[in-house]
């Protein structure tokens, strides 16, 4: 049963209408016909819609990916920067143990 088969018409309107029952029936396929239609397009387009949507989402993903990996290579590069001053700071901290150690030789020397 199809939403046009109970139309509601009034008494008037039926009087004036000169549409056999064979028009009315004809007039109701192609009512039916065109919500098919109408619903079929708006299919369509919705996946075309959702298509579309989930290739940009994809490839916004895919640009967040290489972006993170970017930040993962600069994260390396500075933990790297960051262990050479770590050493850099244990060789001062070494040559200045070793200096002291020679000015406390010294001064002992000197008696100071």
């Amino acid at each position: 049963m199809s939403k046009y088969d109970s139309i509601p018409i009034s008494n008037k309107t039926k009087n004036g209408m000169s549409l056999t029952a064979d028009d009315q029936c004809w007039l109701k396929r192609i009512m039916d016909r065109q919500d098919e239609c109408i619903e079929q397009y708006i299919s369509d387009t919705y996946d075309k819609h959702a298509k579309i949507i989930c290739d940009v989402v994809k490839e916004m993903l895919e640009d967040i990916k290489k972006d993170l990996k970017s930040i993962h290579l600069e994260i390396k590069e500075v933990r790297l920067e960051i262990k050479d001053i770590n050493n850099e700071i244990e060789n001062l901290r070494q040559r200045i143990g070793d200096h002291e150690f020679r000015l406390g030789h010294i001064e002992k020397k000197l008696e100071i």
